[in-house]
């Protein structure tokens, strides 16, 4: 691994544009019960700065909300079966 090449979440972000359509924006059809597909650029290209720190590439924000319902119970049931 270079000293420039991308870390963390910044890996996420590289090969932007990911689309070749002059003036266009494709919007991937997906579920309500799926993840959002667009992660951490916003469609005009800046990086979202409410998921993302320049300061840390191996995490991102996180509201209260979601780690209580979403990464605990998550944690907990993976802890589970590792454990058995």
């Amino acid at each position: 691994m270079t000293e420039n090449e991308p870390k963390g979440w910044q890996k996420l972000l590289t090969g932007y544009p990911w689309f070749n359509c002059d003036k266009l924006f494709p919007l991937p059809a997906y579920s309500e019960f799926m993840p959002s597909p667009l992660v951490g650029r916003k469609p005009l290209g800046e990086v979202d700065r409410e998921i993302f720190d320049d300061n840390d590439p191996f995490g991102w924000h996180i509201t209260e909300m979601e780690e209580e319902y979403e990464l605990r119970p998550g944690i907990l049931h993976t802890g589970q079966q590792v454990y058995e």
